[in-house]
């Protein structure tokens, strides 16, 4: 008695006996799954990096209000202009410069002419620069009664 040979069943590119991938389909596989990989890459690059951004962005408006809590805390008199440098934002470089303009307000007339014969108010400006980006604030400081 003979025995009878068994087939391989035919598979889906409809070749009798065939197996496996065909090396078109593991090279379209390949392209895709390579597209996928740089594409997830590149976003996490991007995510890094804006994090890294914001970081930074943070440390310089905290350069800044500690700054302007400074002026706030020494009051009036005190409230002079200064600039600081060698301070560092999240390990990047960044300086802070603080000008002060004297100010008379129109209001009670200027000059010698002034009923109070003060400068009414300071207008100060605060402004942090790092990485060629500066942020500042602005405020303004009345005498102590």
């Amino acid at each position: 008695m003979q025995q009878q040979r068994l087939r391989h069943p035919i598979s889906k590119s409809g070749q009798a006996g065939m197996r496996g991938f065909a090396l078109m389909d593991v090279a379209t596989g390949a392209a895709i799954m390579g597209i996928v990989v740089v594409g997830t890459m590149f976003f996490f690059s991007y995510g890094q990096k804006q994090i890294q951004g914001n970081a930074r962005e943070r440390a310089a408006y905290d350069l800044l209000h500690n700054r302007v809590e400074e002026l706030v805390a020494a009051g009036y008199d005190k409230a002079v202009a200064r600039t600081d440098t060698g301070l560092v934002a999240y390990n990047v470089d960044a300086a802070r410069i603080t000008s002060v303009s004297y100010v008379d307000d129109p209001a009670d007339s200027l000059g010698v002419a002034d009923t109070d014969g003060n400068l009414d108010y300071k207008d100060i400006q605060v402004e942090v620069t790092y990485l060629a980006k500066t942020i500042s604030a602005q405020m303004y400081m009345y005498p102590e009664e």
